[in-house]
């Protein structure tokens, strides 16, 4: 992606980046062409060096000391050569440390998760896959290159890395075969991926390896009616990101007939959960070394699949792995110690790692959200806000909302503001803002008070404000212009105002971040979006 040659950069970012300071010498002429135009000659004054007392040589008409001759006239010039050096230094020095900020500022936005790179004037699409064929990604950092788990009927499931810029593949490593059904007639719910670093990399960072559950479980269409084929093979297959190295290949069915359908990495142990023949879920820990079985917890025994598609999950979040069962979740510790069981209450699980920089587990019943943490749950009214940008600003602020915002502490689930009718599902906190999407369109909050600072409607049916994407410095917005295409609105965060606009390519009717690049959407297909490094606005 182009960096600081952005057109928009060149409208809202960095200012002149260099001072020119210049240094005016004194001329020794200067002084007596002014002294032979308009005062006495140097024949007229006095020709001692000093007086009596060792003073300055007088002027013989007016009695004041002749500047010319003072011990001071050198030392004058000298001060002023000096001072005009100090104030070049001290630009200098000063435009040192402006550089120096800025690229600190550079790397600190580089490292918070969905913030893009800036953007060119002309953005192009540099390549395009259908839902089908991209993977879907371990995390999201895909500017180190997107890699996941891609799951076709036609092409079975296989581990891919695609290259960023260009979307060719890097490698591929197969891991099920493709059902025997036809491809319209089947859905994948099997296999998945998730980081495997101890300890983990930092959510801005591509892990350096990936475990992944290999399971061919899938859903098929019988009649009317969907049901989960039977499993024949569940792996756990961990691989290296940079060139997709096999470093493990350990089968879950240690105990027979019982396959594991999601699987969570903690403190080096495969924690993995299914359900065995007499049905509810079970979980265990398997050593990725040996294949030995560490452990096993029942969590919801004996309870039926309540649909086909349902399956167990494992999160792991603060410590400790998340196990969901059909009426339960169990925390786990990496040793197999269970921290602590709570009903599920019929609450859906959501995971939030991913897409909220929190991660963890939550569950929602419609009305309310229980964050699930290990040594006590947090349950507030709403829906939790993606938070799809945050960049640190505003510590510890936990958005929620039900038709008003509501900004919460997370630690303690205390109010700590509310903006009335701002119902969003999407939201970018950023330099001590909060930036929410609503149907209205743009507000723009402080994230302390809650105070709404600007706003920016939707400008009619034809024109609209979508959820910004940023790359730190400027919030970025889809509309709609007059001949039916789409344009990204670049707008300043501090008020709202327009900065610039660049075109969409041809088809594009939206864009998000994913990773740290920008990627638009259609009916059909994603496609990365960029430009050639270089090329500015105007």
């Amino acid at each position: 992606m182009p960096g600081a040659g952005g057109g928009y950069r060149r409208l809202v970012g960095r200012g002149a980046r260099r001072t020119d300071v210049e240094l005016v010498e004194d001329d020794d002429d200067g002084p007596r062409a002014h002294a032979a135009a308009s005062g006495p000659s140097r024949a007229a004054t006095d020709s001692r060096a000093d007086g009596p007392t060792g003073g300055a040589a007088r002027d013989v008409a007016t009695g004041t000391p002749d500047p010319r001759s003072s011990p001071w006239a050198g030392r004058r010039r000298w001060w002023t050569v000096a001072a005009g050096l100090v104030v070049a230094a001290v630009a200098v020095g000063a435009q040192t440390a402006v550089d120096a900020r800025e690229r600190a500022q550079d790397a600190r936005l580089a490292s918070v998760p969905g913030v893009v790179a800036p953007l060119p004037a002309d953005l192009e699409v540099l390549w395009s896959a259908t839902g089908d064929e991209l993977p879907y990604a371990v995390t999201w950092p895909w500017s180190d290159g997107v890699v996941g788990l891609r799951t076709t009927a036609a092409q079975g499931r296989d581990v891919v890395s695609l290259d960023p810029a260009t979307g060719a593949t890097r490698w591929r490593v197969p891991l099920v075969d493709a059902p025997d059904e036809e491809a319209a007639d089947v859905r994948a719910v099997g296999s998945l991926c998730v980081p495997a670093d101890d300890p983990p990399a930092p959510p801005s960072a591509l892990p350096a390896r990936i475990a992944c559950l290999a399971s061919d479980v899938w859903q098929v269409r019988r009649a009317d009616d969907w049901v989960r084929s039977a499993p024949t093979t569940s792996r756990v297959v961990v691989l290296a990101t940079a060139d997709g190295e096999v470093v493990a290949d350990v089968p879950t069915d240690t105990v027979a007939g019982t396959f594991a359908d999601a699987v969570g990495m903690l403190d080096g142990v495969a924690v993995v959960a299914g359900s065995p023949a007499d049905g509810g879920t079970e979980a265990w820990g398997l050593d990725l070394a040996t294949g030995a079985e560490l452990w096993r917890v029942p969590v919801s025994a004996g309870a039926p699949d309540p649909y086909p598609w349902w399956r167990a999950q494992v999160v792991v979040a603060d410590g400790v792995a998340a196990v969901v069962g059909q009426r339960d979740v169990v925390l786990v510790e990496a040793d197999g110690t269970v921290r602590r069981t709570l009903p599920r209450d019929g609450g859906d699980p959501e995971v939030g790692a991913g897409f909220d920089v929190r991660g963890g587990l939550r569950l929602t019943d419609g009305t309310s959200t229980t964050f699930v943490r290990p040594d006590g749950d947090l349950q507030l009214d709403g829906a939790a806000v993606w938070t799809t940008v945050d960049d640190g600003s505003a510590p510890g602020l936990l958005l929620m909302t039900d038709g008003d915002l509501r900004a919460h502490d997370a630690a303690t689930g205390e109010r700590r503001w509310e903006a009335p009718a701002a119902e969003t599902s999407t939201a970018v906190v950023l330099d001590g803002r909060v930036h929410a999407a609503t149907r209205e369109g743009l507000v723009t909050l402080d994230a302390a008070t809650g105070e709404v600072l600007w706003r920016r409607d939707a400008e009619g049916s034809s024109r609209s404000v979508g959820a910004p994407v940023t790359d730190g410095r400027v919030l970025h917005v889809t509309r709609a212009s007059g001949d039916g295409a789409r344009e990204l609105v670049a707008l300043d965060p501090a008020d709202g105002h327009e900065v610039g606009t660049v075109p969409l390519p041809a088809g594009v009717r939206g864009v998000q971040s994913v990773g740290g690049l920008l990627v638009g959407w259609d009916d059909d297909r994603l496609s990365v979006l960029g430009g050639r490094v270089g090329r500015r606005a105007g």
